[in-house]
């Protein structure tokens, strides 16, 4: 397993010969609801589809959402995207990976400064082999979302890109630097 640096890149299907089936787990400590989020893109980075908490399942069924964690905290992936790279619509060639804090009334501004031991992973599903990590070490004192990394298909390959900006938005805010 590789852990990863903000901005450093690993070729997944290099790494992993015959990969076809990823897990990605994003996971927290905190008592907070995070959401998942991916944004399905083209070539151009325009937006094809998301996966988030209220469509958890891409159209093909290729890209999928484990559920809702609605509380966080505890040991393990809070949230998994299941990716069937042998299943994706041949116009998807990014997959942008986000995490946003769900703002609910009465708790006040939440941030991601708030957020402990987040990270996301990639796990090979075939092998249960868990490939790179990358654990964030910004702070992001204004942020209540994050685009945590990509997975970027040069080819036939795809490879794992650790983004680590914060920023801010919901679902549909961020969606909006894609359209």
């Amino acid at each position: 397993m590789i852990n990863l640096s903000k901005g450093q890149t690993i070729d997944l299907t290099k790494k992993e010969i015959g990969l076809k089936h990823l897990d990605v787990g994003l996971g927290w400590i905190t008592r907070m609801d995070l959401d998942a989020i991916a944004y399905l893109l083209d070539g151009n980075d325009k937006h094809i589809e998301t996966v988030y908490f209220g469509g958890k399942t891409s159209k093909n069924k290729s890209v999928r959402l484990s559920g809702d964690d609605l509380v966080g905290g505890g040991v393990g992936d809070n949230e998994i995207i299941y990716v069937d790279l042998d299943r994706l619509d041949s116009n998807v060639q990014k997959i942008a990976l986000y995490a946003n804090i769900f703002k609910f009334f009465g708790i006040g501004k939440k941030t991601f400064s708030d957020v402990k031991d987040a990270y996301i992973r990639v796990v090979n599903r075939d092998t249960k082999k868990e490939i790179c990590k990358y654990v964030p070490a910004e702070n992001c004192a204004t942020c209540d979302a994050f685009h945590f990394a990509n997975l970027v298909k040069n080819g036939s390959e795809w490879k794992f890109v650790a983004v680590g900006n914060g920023c801010n938005g919901s679902v549909d805010k961020l969606r909006k630097q894609y359209l």
